[in-house]
């Protein structure tokens, strides 16, 4: 079996100015840095949905497989504020501002196009064998520094967004890659699994709010707490440097010659950074040569299934 390749796209268009990493809270450089990067990201980052546009059309182009990580209240196409399905509003214990649960307005999907794209899912993306369309939370929050009742009624709400334009998400990455933390190790995966999640994006364990123990690797998917688990390889963004890319393209070449032969190559990314498509474009033809030249399976997260 050659190695497969997996890109694995955060998709949160505007949400990700609304909630901050977790960290930021410990630290007021930190939360200066994130308000500037918020002013810098407007300048920087694609606007409303449109580096979803970019992607999902450059890779039906070259039909190129990819799982989607949705935040949940993207497959809407209008609410009527918060709650929308009876969630529990976060306790937020990790975060330094006010969040989506206080601003939530009432608004659909043309007086606010950077908070909905169930019209867009629907009509571009659901009918698609190359897409899997998973979970990113429901609004960005970080379900692992929560108790169970609220995580539980987060990743409902979220799967319900979904059920809306008739999807069922089976796929899910956490929002800042923190999918478990030392103090509650149990709490995400136990809601996934009742809730029908399958499989699960992981980098590693937090200690919050001492260290992230987060790393990348390039192995074979296992299957515990009745998931399946598949480790991050390697992040990039659209507006990562170009050192980065130059190493990622250089790893995935050597990777594809002395991986396992069931090891995943997960690559993630996040939707609003491309508003250029460049750096997408130069990996997405290194991996397209690699299978070519037979070295490497192209696959999205739902077709783990199949094998594990």
């Amino acid at each position: 079996m050659k190695m497969r390749f997996l890109l694995s796209i955060d998709t949160e268009a505007e949400f990700w100015k609304y909630i901050p990493h977790p960290f930021y809270s410990q630290s007021l450089l930190y939360r200066i840095k994130w308000y500037l990067n918020r002013v810098r990201g407007k300048f920087i980052y694609a606007k409303d949905k449109q580096g979803l546009v970019n992607i999902v059309n450059f890779l039906k182009a070259n039909k190129f497989p990819a799982t989607f990580n949705i935040t949940g209240h993207l497959y809407l196409k209008s609410c009527k504020g918060w709650p929308h399905f009876k969630e529990l509003k976060p306790l937020a214990k990790w975060s330094f501002k006010k969040d989506w649960y206080y601003w939530d307005p009432a608004s659909n999907q043309d007086s606010s196009p950077g908070l909905y794209a169930g019209s867009y899912i629907e009509k571009t993306m659901k009918s698609n064998s190359l897409f899997d369309l998973g979970l990113h939370s429901f609004a960005h929050e970080c379900w692992p520094l929560e108790d169970k009742k609220i995580v539980n009624s987060g990743v409902k709400a979220a799967i319900l967004a979904a059920k809306s334009i008739g999807i069922k998400p089976l796929s899910f990455s956490a929002p800042f890659n923190i999918t478990e933390d030392k103090k509650n190790s149990e709490v995400l995966y136990t809601s996934l699994k009742e809730n029908g999640l399958k499989i699960v994006r992981y980098a590693g364990r937090e200690e919050f709010p001492n260290k992230s123990l987060h790393k990348f690797k390039v192995v074979s998917p296992i299957r515990k707490k009745g998931l399946i688990f598949v480790h991050t390889s390697y992040t990039f963004d659209g507006t990562s440097k170009n050192e980065r890319i130059q190493r990622i393209i250089q790893d995935i070449k050597e990777k594809a010659e002395t991986s396992d032969k069931n090891a995943v190559y997960c690559l993630c990314c996040h939707d609003f950074t491309f508003k250029k498509i460049d750096y997408l474009e130069q990996i997405i033809k290194t991996v397209l040569e690699l299978k070519k030249q037979g070295k490497i399976k192209l696959i999205n997260a739902r077709d783990l299934l199949k094998t594990h």
